[in-house]
């Protein structure tokens, strides 16, 4: 039985690995800061290391939730957790019986805010607070650990996550109306299940790459994924958004998260050979509801 760990794995990318790898027979071993015997602790790989003799695999999810108000403290924790915890995977490793066989780092929001203009593995990192966290990230572990794969991650779409924080949103705010149908802007997407595949993909398959983008191969219009958002999902109420009128406290935050204009290309992970089932927004989305 094959094993890996997820550092950060009680969230929704975590949560979906967990389930689809253990019935690939995985062995999944959640790192959390969370107190329930289910979970590792860190406090006790600080203290005593990977106690692994057989080979294991390390995925790195963890750090601050990027789903709150990006106040001056919370963005000081966003960006300080993922850094730490880096460093303290690098001394947890350090003092272990053996290193994972592959290491890899998540890395979300590393593109920013581009207009107009295809993103692959050798683009340079954007603009924006995420922008800024992920290219941090990225360095801190490329630092640390020379051979770690980096996946960089366009908004993932499942029964969670994304689509979750839409859902508390138009809760939240039912009177802002202004038209995103205006914004001609890119989404780029990965369902959850390709993510997953992708990842499984990875351990089986060597590559000479080590950065890699995890997105749908056919991008589509914010306008256009919005539409098919509301026509699958009848639970959401129709509202209509505009960068331009929302709070001030707001605006950047949810231009980086909402309104982002992104043409992400999966180019080496298509030239590796994986093979994407979800490769539309329309497929993805009618699988998410409809199954």
């Amino acid at each position: 039985m094959q094993k890996i760990y997820l550092a950060g794995g009680t969230g929704f990318i975590g949560t979906y690995l967990k389930d689809y790898l253990s019935k690939q027979n995985w062995k999944v071993i959640i790192i959390s800061r969370r107190k329930d015997s289910a979970f590792l602790s860190w406090k006790d790989l600080l203290d005593k290391g990977f106690p692994d003799d057989s080979p294991y695999y390390l995925l790195n999810l963890a750090g601050q939730s990027i789903a709150t108000i990006w106040t001056r403290k919370n963005r000081e924790k966003i960006f300080n957790s993922r850094l730490q915890t880096i460093e303290n995977i690098k001394k947890i490793i350090t003092i272990s019986k053996r290193p994972p066989q592959k290491i890899f780092q998540l890395s979300a929001g590393f593109y920013g805010y581009f207009k107009d203009e295809p993103l692959t593995e050798q683009s340079k990192s954007g603009e924006g607070f995420l922008a800024s966290v992920a290219a941090a990230v990225e360095e801190k572990a490329v630092h640390l650990f020379p051979e770690a794969i980096i996946i960089r991650s366009a908004i993932v779409l499942g029964k969670g996550g994304f689509l979750k924080q839409i859902h508390a949103f138009n809760r939240f705010f039912p009177l802002i109306y202004p038209s995103i149908s205006n914004e001609r802007n890119f989404f780029s997407f990965i369902h959850i299940g390709d993510w997953a595949e992708a990842l499984l993909y990875l351990i089986n398959n060597k590559t000479a790459e080590k950065i890699f983008n995890f997105s749908a191969p056919y991008f589509c219009s914010t306008a256009n994924f919005y539409q098919l958002l509301f026509y699958f999902s009848r639970k959401l109420i129709k509202i209509k958004l505009n960068k331009n009128y929302l709070p001030c406290f707001l605006k950047e935050q949810f231009e980086e998260i909402f309104f982002t204009n992104q043409l992400i290309i999966p180019h080496n992970l298509e030239k590796a050979g994986y093979k994407f089932k979800f490769s539309d927004i329309n497929q993805t989305l009618s699988d998410i509801f409809q199954s």
